[in-house]
């Protein structure tokens, strides 16, 4: 699950890229900005939905991460 996260945020990364470019060059209103759109808004929707799935693998490395607050935690504010 971690490397199709990963290796869909490397496509995300590089159609966003894409995306930008297009509209640099064809402006933001352009067939081919507006067509990458649509392939980003894709791609986030599956990283999305493969992230939303359960897994070990993401409740080890949550398990295995360290927070280091500055402050106590009772004092931090949840918006």
């Amino acid at each position: 699950m971690v490397a199709n996260l990963e290796k869909i945020g490397k496509l995300i990364q590089e159609k966003r890229n894409e995306m930008i470019k297009s509209a640099n060059e064809n402006g933001i209103n352009s067939e081919h900005t507006l067509r990458f759109s649509q392939e980003l808004d894709k791609l986030m929707n599956a990283y999305q939905k493969i992230e939303k799935q359960p897994a070990s693998e993401v409740h080890i490395a949550f398990h295995q991460t360290v927070i280091i607050m500055q402050k106590p935690f009772s004092d931090v504010k949840v918006f």
